[in-house]
């Protein structure tokens, strides 16, 4: 499991994210590429973040807050 899909796997296990959202454990993506198609916006926009997080070259904090804004509101 590379880096990326580990810190993703981190995140959305916190319970607080799983109580608040009712997220199911068939619902967890594995991977990032897995959580980039999921269909539920909490786990769309978490992966958004870490890949940004590890994205080559940097983006800014601004843009990534503007790209997971973008992904909420489409599918939300």
């Amino acid at each position: 499991m590379a880096k990326e899909d580990e810190l993703l796997t981190a995140f959305l296990n916190h319970r607080i994210l799983v109580e608040k959202y009712k997220i199911s454990a068939s619902d967890l993506p594995k991977t990032i590429e897995d959580g980039m198609k999921s269909t539920v916006p909490i786990i769309a926009a978490i992966t958004n973040i870490v890949k940004g997080i590890q994205r080559r070259p940097i983006i800014s904090d601004n843009e990534l807050q503007k790209q997971v804004i973008d992904l909420i509101n489409r599918k939300g």
